[in-house]
């Protein structure tokens, strides 16, 4: 296999947009619609081709803490009796730390084989609030365990090709569909070391979170956290840093509680004391067989990532080759001409294609164990 050289100008998303501009007799990127319109296409072009085949780039490992059963103090709870929906509902503890990162989480009461679903956590009235209504009769001072079954990776992860475990000499954990995990054993919330993993949808809790006050300097990708605000824990990579609908910027990685690094550059400077909201971004989910551990523990996972949005014209460029750059280009070309039903597209589709299939000989890739996870 060839590697190419780079033979062209590296372009930056600035470049980029003056060059698709060229491509068309009539339109001039110098007007500030048309420029945004450029925009939007070269972002879209970029971030297809490189979640279109497994570049070796994209290859990341991560980890994962996976923590035990939350136990602390007692609850408090009323029996479901047809009627009471809300009452029986509703538990509150006695005793224990409640945190909003415990819903999506269930529950267990005392001896009871059910676990409820947590919706809501009120931390002023140390009570949590159920998806289902709890059957077993009235009673206060029970025991419970609070359970977290499903784990999110980060908003950077496009597709997960492997978790790993660092003290097995077999090195990963098997790959099980839930439907197959359900029909093998009677328990899919047992406790013990985990030894497979099942895929389990996005998360339906998305945070939001807005402590403190942000500062950011023109033309660097340093956010600095001022106050209350406190990331680890709270903000992921691929993240999205929301100022208003026209300022959104992705989260690289959270350094510290107090400093976060960007994908992109700032264009201009976010000022001391600015307010703001960091959202999490399609964070996909994983259940664990066994599903508890006795101890925090943590794994690592590989993944192939994903492209976010350019933003700074000069300093942002897309996280490909720059031998990438016709490619772009003549994908956002086609794209354009298309649906503003220019009759030629279909040809410059057919050139973009060929375009991809050299790069794809071109240039190596990340094979991953599985090209499809087979429900074994």
């Amino acid at each position: 296999m060839s590697i190419s050289c780079r033979s062209v100008l590296e372009m930056y998303f600035g470049s980029l947009i003056d060059s698709l501009g060229d491509r068309f007799k009539d339109f001039d990127v110098s007007i500030e619609l048309n420029r945004i319109i450029a925009k939007r296409y070269i972002n879209s072009a970029a971030k297809w081709i490189y979640s279109s085949h497994p570049w070796e780039w994209r290859f990341k490992m991560g980890q994962l803490t996976l923590i035990p059963d939350y136990t602390t103090g007692t609850c408090s709870f009323t029996e479901y009796n047809g009627t009471n929906e809300s009452a029986s509902r509703t538990v509150t503890f006695s005793g224990s730390t409640l945190t909003t990162s415990m819903r999506g989480r269930f529950i267990q009461i005392s001896d009871s084989s059910d676990w409820h679903k947590i919706v809501y956590v009120d931390i002023a009235l140390n009570t949590v609030y159920l998806e289902t209504p709890i059957l077993e009769a009235s009673a206060s001072g029970q025991s419970f365990k609070i359970r977290k079954r499903v784990y999110y990776v980060s908003g950077e992860v496009a597709a997960i090709t492997d978790f790993g475990r660092w003290s097995n000499r077999f090195g990963i954990l098997a790959y099980k569909s839930f439907s197959n995990l359900a029909d093998h054993v009677s328990n899919v919330l047992d406790d013990g070391s985990p030894e497979t993993f099942s895929p389990f949808g996005v998360d339906n809790y998305e945070p939001v979170y807005s402590a403190g006050t942000i500062a950011g300097a023109q033309d660097s990708n340093l956010i600095v956290g001022e106050g209350a605000a406190a990331w680890l824990g709270n903000v992921l990579p691929g993240d999205e840093l929301f100022l208003d609908e026209s300022s959104i910027y992705s989260v690289k990685r959270v350094e510290t509680n107090q400093r976060i690094i960007l994908n992109n550059y700032l264009p201009t400077a976010i000022p001391n004391t600015t307010t703001y909201e960091i959202r999490r971004n399609l964070s996909i989910g994983f259940q664990f067989f066994p599903n508890n551990v006795d101890g925090y523990m943590t794994i690592p996972f590989y993944f192939y990532d994903r492209m976010f949005d350019m933003v700074h014209e000069t300093k942002d460029r897309p996280k490909l080759d720059d031998a990438f750059d016709d490619a772009i280009l003549t994908r956002s070309e086609f794209k354009m001409k298309k649906n503003n039903g220019d009759q030629n597209w279909p040809y410059i589709a057919q050139l973009f294609s060929a375009e991809l299939d050299g790069l794809k000989k071109d240039f190596r890739i990340a094979k991953p164990r599985y090209d499809i996870f087979a429900p074994e």
